[in-house]
């Protein structure tokens, strides 16, 4: 091999490894930062928009899930509802609604929206006692009532399911 293929193959080899180390620095950071929320989930009751009082045991009993916090008025939450309702359907998902009006201002946005997920509307109660300062914002809670993840802004739905289905086996 000539010694500019070889400068040009070392180049490549070292511009690789760059990358490589800079993702790992940034995916250990985030997960890091994720981890700092771990602990018991806080426990509650509360009122469901389509179904009555549920509380957190009921959904963890399944399996883990998602807590998401949104609101009506968050243009990055809503980029997100069509994944995050499918989800539901799957049973994966609780979604609780802050700052966003009375019980009837958020059962009109998700009806003009055609979003079926599971919805509570919170006072500032739950996402008080959750420390959310920001939304979209959710916690993976595993079957036994431990945070396993906190993720602020939008995971992606792979990156939601990948969590879930860690959460179980963590």
């Amino acid at each position: 091999m000539s010694k500019p293929k070889r400068r040009r193959t070392r180049l490549w080899f070292l511009l690789l490894l760059e990358a490589g180390l800079l993702l790992s620095i940034f995916f250990g950071v985030r997960l890091w930062l994720d981890q700092q929320a771990l602990g018991q989930a806080p426990q509650f009751t509360a009122q469901r928009l389509e179904a009555g009082p549920v509380s957190l045991a009921q959904y963890t009993d399944e399996g883990p899930v998602a807590i998401r916090f949104w609101a009506v008025w968050c243009p990055n939450c809503m980029r997100e509802h069509d994944m995050i309702d499918r989800l539901a359907t799957e049973g994966h998902v609780l979604t609780i609604a802050m700052q966003s009006g009375e019980e009837a201002d958020v059962a009109a946005y998700l009806d003009a929206e055609s979003l079926t997920m599971p919805t509570i509307v919170d006072d500032g109660r739950i996402a008080g006692q959750y420390g959310v300062v920001a939304v979209p914002t959710t916690f993976i809670v595993d079957r036994d009532g431990r945070i396993r993840f906190r993720l602020l802004g939008l995971p992606g739905e792979w990156g939601l399911r990948w969590r879930l289905w860690a959460a179980r086996w963590l």
